[in-house]
């Protein structure tokens, strides 16, 4: 998988597949993985269904890659932080009832955390007593009486049931300017902390129902803002996007890979995260839809340049900017058209009478002894390799194949530089890298057409001049080259993509 150890996928689907597809997950992953299912409310008014029922919410399932994966919580709201009407030096702060409440917050759930408070109600100070724990009562042992004007408090809630306080005598005794002694409605003596709002959030709930949430207002009519029409079906909220991304603590360097982009809204949303920290998060995304030219690019270029739009117009100019490629994939019947079989024409139309699996067969037999799979003399012009495509009709549509960037993926390459310089007016593309086994790696791409002896003699002077710059062990270069320990392209091509 793609799936960092400590990365996290998260899935969204309605109520139609939620039962297969949760299974689906916990097969893969198990269901001691699944780190949560959240109810995301996307449409408030409902859609409604021949059941009686109007569906307003659809899921987003958590899926752990291993135990070291962890849901990031989530930051607080302006609304939530009002809460916190008090501040010092530390910063903003509430006061709460220093007693424990909740699971694990009675006498036995923490037997050291039950000892004696001395709290001075009248200036709202307090200290802990000198104490010594006994192993055998496992109570503490009090070493200090309490001075007259003081009493003591010990974490008893109004019901009379007997809780423990939330830190240790030890942690109390370090810092008692977090702590005041207050009088209560019903005259008990009580004890008070500055509880702050912890720095990495809340946690997150399984019920999402803010407004943000909702696909109509955050999905399509952002949609509609940036190309002034909706040119997508049911496209997801942005917010609801952004806070997947961000519970599955994608952090500022780190990519985020989506394979069913629908209408970029994934890339939107990191764009939005990367702009929160100043990140430099990158966005992968594959899609096999015919709207990736219609949507998905015109999305990323729109996003790059402006995050506010109006009618297809952009408001400000507070994009990131962007440096963004895409490939198109040749498809599996596309590279059956682009075949030239060495057998007779004849033998082969009569293979292709028998079943759909023969195909495939004639694809490996027939073309073994062939090098026409990839047309190797075609790359004495790199920029000039055509393939038939689907356009939707036929396959007859001739589209130009990057073979560089072809052969980077091919032989692993890490790119480290990439520039186009000249000879006599002649274009260079030189590319300078390493592969995974740290070898330092030199391609050179040149239109040969035509060349004569002193042409190559002249190629060879003109390489062997500039490469030492830049040290390498392996030199590639397509066609044919004179330089002493070159390689060609064309036996990578051969060896990688021709069936052995």
């Amino acid at each position: 998988m793609f799936l960092k150890t400590e990365g996290i996928l998260c899935a969204t689907i309605d109520d139609v597949g939620f039962k297969e597809f949760s299974t689906i997950l916990e097969n893969e992953f198990s269901k001691e993985l699944i780190a949560g299912k959240v109810s995301i409310r996307i449409n408030p008014s409902g859609r409604p269904t021949a059941s009686g029922f109007a569906i307003s919410h659809e899921y987003a399932i958590f899926c752990k890659n291993s135990w070291e994966a962890k849901i990031q919580k989530m930051p607080r709201t302006d609304q939530q932080l009002t809460r916190y009407d008090e501040v010092d030096k530390d910063g903003i702060f509430e006061w709460r009832n220093f007693r424990r409440e909740g699971s694990n917050s009675n006498r036995e759930d923490g037997k050291r955390q039950w000892y004696p408070i001395y709290a001075d109600v009248e200036k709202g100070t307090i200290r802990v007593s000198q104490l010594e724990w006994n192993d055998f009562t496992d109570l503490w042992e009090i070493k200090e009486k309490k001075l007259p004007h003081e009493s003591i408090v010990y974490p008893v809630n109004d019901d009379g049931v007997e809780k423990n306080w939330r830190w240790s005598e030890e942690n109390v005794r370090d810092d008692y300017s977090q702590f005041e002694a207050r009088r209560n409605g019903k005259s008990w003596d009580q004890i008070y902390y500055k509880y702050r709002p912890n720095e990495e959030g809340v946690t997150p709930l399984t019920l999402w129902s803010d407004s943000k949430y909702s696909a109509t207002e955050h999905g399509t009519k952002t949609l509609k803002d940036l190309f002034n029409v909706s040119p997508f079906s049911y496209p997801k909220s942005i917010w609801a996007v952004k806070d997947c991304l961000y519970l599955s603590g994608l952090k500022r360097t780190q990519f985020v890979l989506d394979f069913f982009p629908g209408s970029g809204t994934t890339f939107h949303a990191t764009q939005l995260l990367n702009n929160d920290d100043q990140g430099l998060r990158k966005c992968i995304l594959i899609e096999q839809g015919p709207y990736v030219n219609s949507v998905i690019n015109p999305r990323i270029k729109k996003i790059g340049y402006s995050f506010n739009w109006k009618d297809a117009r952009p408001l400000d100019m507070n994009g990131l900017g962007i440096f963004f490629k895409y490939q198109r994939l040749e498809q599996y019947e596309e590279s059956l058209e682009n075949i030239a079989f060495t057998a007779n024409k004849p033998a082969i139309q009569q293979a292709m009478q028998f079943d759909q699996y023969l195909p495939k067969y004639f694809l490996e037999m027939e073309t073994r002894e062939s090098h026409t799979l990839v047309n190797l003399s075609a790359m004495q012009n790199p920029w000039g390799y055509e393939l038939k495509v689907w356009d939707g009709f036929t396959y007859d549509t001739q589209q130009a194949v990057d073979l560089i960037e072809t052969f980077n993926y091919i032989v692993g390459l890490h790119v480290q530089k990439w520039f186009t310089t000249e000879r006599d007016g002649l274009k260079y593309v030189c590319v300078w890298g390493y592969n995974n086994d740290e070898k330092r790696i030199w391609v050179i791409w040149r239109n040969t057409i035509g060349w004569t002896e002193a042409d190559y003699d002249a190629d060879k002077a003109f390489i062997e001049a500039w490469i030492p710059a830049q040290p390498y062990e392996v030199l590639y270069v397509n066609h044919q080259c004179t330089v002493p320990g070159s390689m060609l392209t064309e036996e990578v091509f051969k060896t990688q993509m021709i069936p052995a």
